[in-house]
């Protein structure tokens, strides 16, 4: 099985690798129970209301209108025999079969479906803001750097609350990029996604259905799949953000959809709708919202002529207020102004600084109001698969710190028994989950000393800290107590 199932702090992250059949088999069978709950539970029982009639209706409309590759329809079928081989029961008792990898890939349509209303209540939001340049050169923590800001607003059903899943991507494929989705079991396509360049996709619902093309369909989020999983999309010769607008053009979608991309310099919003087709807009179309930064919410305003949108016009406010912007200010920002409780995702990325948090609703608390967890990106990608399949004895890797508790500097010394001249990384986090200092180890070198500095050279209060060695024999912990 070519996939790792991990738990940090209270979230959970698949790592799989490999071809699309052993990544689609690794999904599968680690997660087997909570992708039929979620196809059960969510996507039949309430997106279509158990109503089997309606559900086997738009089955046949999806298998007529939607034209999907063959390397999905290969992931999904190697997810539905890594569920059977894991044990978990495939049938289903609302529609008296089992559960097929076509009913997978519907589950990756449901917001190219939201606009046949099945589910009354079925609120499918989100919002976002990327700030860069002028916006954010006065923090000294950003100086220029871009930070983007995404709330993920859809109906807390009990079922997505208890299956928060962020999936990391190593294809085997040479053409295609390392990637992560912040997502829910079985779904292989992009709601919110990043790729290893630094390339985000993340999606909101327009506002906008009109449907006049039904042929040859595409789910949404597959076609953004598409931008962040290929390398060079759009055959520019670089790799950037427009390789996901040109995955969103390049297909038919049922779906009205609002993409808040961005690079490492700046943010594109791509509108999408299956009567008008595809518009990207930049900074330099906006009309309230100051220079060097963009916002998306759920109404379109390239694509139609823009309607009034309470969060967008408060968001507009705070900015024309005070343009400059911070990591925290962006959080704050989207917070009072479009803060719902119904935000079920609450994700920042700074790609300057490898950092991403990510917070997660519970029953009755919304996501932007949870507490976060802070990756590191270089971390999230670091596991080199070309070594995935030696049975490393992780056991064997030994890390040791000395002193501990230490009052100037203490000695982290990392070995590994099978690997024993191999590179490995080693990271200090604080209290906060932040990363205060990074060191490479190389073939030859065994142990590096900490002086008790942070990575700009300034001493670090006492307190706990937790060091964390990386390599391709996995991830050791332990905590340092530095006492002054």
């Amino acid at each position: 099985v070519n996939g790792e199932l991990l738990t940090i702090e209270d979230k959970k992250v698949l790592k799989i690798w490999g071809t699309h059949f052993e990544r689609g088999y690794a999904h599968g069978f680690l997660l087997g129970d909570e992708i039929k709950e979620l196809t059960v539970e969510y996507f039949i029982n309430y997106v279509f209301g158990g109503n089997a009639p309606t559900y086997e209706y738009t089955r046949n409309y999806f298998l007529s209108h939607f034209s999907i590759e063959e390397k999905y329809q290969t992931e999904v079928e190697a997810m539905i025999a890594g569920i059977e081989d894991s044990g978990t029961s495939l049938y289903s008792s609302v529609l008296q079969r089992d559960l097929d990898a076509t009913d997978v890939l519907m589950s990756n349509a449901i917001t190219d479906f939201s606009a046949m209303n099945y589910a009354e209540d079925l609120d499918l939001g989100c919002s976002s803001i990327s700030s860069w340049n002028s916006a954010t050169e006065e923090d000294p923590t950003l100086s220029g750097e871009i930070v983007f800001t995404r709330f993920m607003d859809w109906s807390p059903h009990n079922t997505l609350l208890e299956n928060h899943l962020l999936i990391v991507n190593f294809p085997a494929e040479e053409d295609e990029l390392n990637w992560m989705s912040f997502i829910f079991p079985g779904i292989i396509g992009v709601l919110s996604g990043i790729n290893e360049h630094n390339i985000t996709a993340f999606m909101n619902v327009g506002n906008n259905d009109s449907v006049t093309n039904e042929n040859n369909l595409h789910p949404i989020f597959l076609s953004m799949r598409n931008g962040l999983e290929q390398v060079d999309y759009d055959e520019s010769g670089t790799t950037d953000n427009y390789d996901i607008a040109e995955s969103i053009e390049d297909k038919n979608h049922l779906s009205d959809s609002i993409i808040h991309s961005i690079s490492e310099t700046a943010g594109i919003v791509i509108e999408c709708n299956n009567a008008a087709g595809t518009s990207t807009r930049t900074d330099t179309q906006n009309t309230i919202i100051p220079a060097d930064q963009i916002v998306a919410t759920n109404h379109f305003r390239s694509l139609y002529n823009p309607v009034y949108c309470n969060r967008y016009q408060g968001i507009s406010d705070s900015l024309n207020n005070n343009p400059n912007m911070t990591a925290q200010r962006s959080w704050n920002v989207l917070s009072s102004a479009a803060g719902l409780a119904h935000n079920i995702h609450a994700i920042q990325f700074i790609p300057s600084m490898n950092q991403v948090r990510w917070a997660t609703a519970s029953p009755g608390i919304p996501a932007y109001l949870s507490n976060q967890t802070v990756f590191d990106t270089e971390e999230l990608f670091s596991y080199n698969t070309t070594n995935y399949d030696e049975q490393v004895d992780v056991e064997s890797q030994v890390m040791n710190v000395f002193p501990n508790p230490f009052n100037t500097t203490t000695q982290i010394s990392f070995s590994t028994v099978k690997h024993p001249a191999e590179e490995s990384r080693i990271f200090i986090y604080n209290t906060k989950g932040q990363r205060i200092r990074s060191y490479s180890v190389s073939n030859n070198q065994s142990s590096i000393f900490w002086d008790g500095k942070d990575a700009s050279g300034s001493a670090v209060s006492s307190g706990i800290y937790l060091c964390k060695s990386s390599s391709n024999s996995g991830i050791q912990s332990t905590k340092i107590m530095l006492i002054k």
